[in-house]
């Protein structure tokens, strides 16, 4: 049995990592982890056969087969290292026809499924990874569905990122996660010239020590810490979403936390 772990108020060695890059998001595991996701008869897993029937969806394809997930939408990288095990997922791109003719909704369902059902698995806390950095954002739920709210998308943030975040200043860093969305929510939609209303609605909000609100379009859509929050940097906080609804503001908020996790690693 193994050891029961409060990823708020305990530090543990990174087990997963994500990172910002060019309209996608890198996914890194350590290779201790790897094994039991391989090992796992996905098919047979009852939430993989609820999304992939609810979405008429193809086969949830294993790591060991190089691309991962439904339709495969997880890309392995070439350069892991440090004991990571790296893939790659891209954004949608909601006005492209894809050269094999999969619809951009179809490949949103494709991605935010497999999201789903893989971070769902890596909450499954395995062996003490030999990571010499800690966990520092931990995904606790990634919805996928059609109706309202079907966006939602929702994180821990550890004490090691409480400890980061409690050394920045408003105004400071962390006002590249406001571009990051921006960046993400263009690299969906491919609007070369957006509204200088709608960039107005990406917002980033941090009242020191710790409190991080992120807001993209939408009513009053974004994270914010969970209410009698633990103020201390002792302590890490949940992020919970707020009138997410749609794939699009659900993956612009999670592009925003893989560069915040770029911003944190890099200190």
């Amino acid at each position: 049995m193994h050891e029961t772990i409060n990823f708020l108020s305990q530090e543990v060695p990174a087990w997963y990592e994500l990172s910002a890059k060019d309209g996608g998001i890198i996914l890194r595991i350590d290779q201790s982890a790897v094994g039991p996701l391989i090992d796992r008869d996905w098919e047979k897993a009852p939430i993989v056969g609820s999304i992939r029937k609810e979405f008429n969806l193809s086969e949830f394809i294993s790591p060991d087969q190089g691309n991962w997930g439904f339709g495969g939408v997880l890309k392995p990288l070439e350069d892991s290292s440090n004991g990571w095990k790296s893939w790659e997922f891209k954004l949608p791109r909601f006005k492209t026809t894809l050269p094999n003719q999969e619809t951009p909704q179809l490949y949103s369902f494709e991605l935010r499924g497999t999201l789903c059902v893989l971070f769902m698995a890596l909450q499954l806390r395995h062996e003490t990874t030999k990571q010499i950095h800690s966990q520092l954002i931990i995904i606790e739920g990634l919805a996928v569905g059609r109706d309202l709210n079907d966006g939602a998308l929702s994180a821990t943030l550890t004490p090691a990122m409480s400890f980061y975040l409690s050394n920045q200043k408003e105004g400071g860093e962390l006002q590249q996660l406001r571009q990051a969305m921006m960046d993400a929510d263009q690299y969906m939609w491919q609007e070369d010239n957006p509204s200088s209303f709608r960039k107005h609605d990406f917002r980033i909000y941090f009242n020191p020590p710790k409190s991080l609100h992120l807001q993209v379009p939408g009513d009053a859509c974004g994270l914010d810490p969970e209410h009698m929050y633990n103020p201390s940097i002792d302590y890490g906080f949940r992020l919970c979403p707020h009138n997410v609804d749609n794939s699009c503001q659900q993956l612009t908020l999670l592009y925003a936390l893989a560069k915040l996790h770029d911003l944190a690693r890099a200190e």
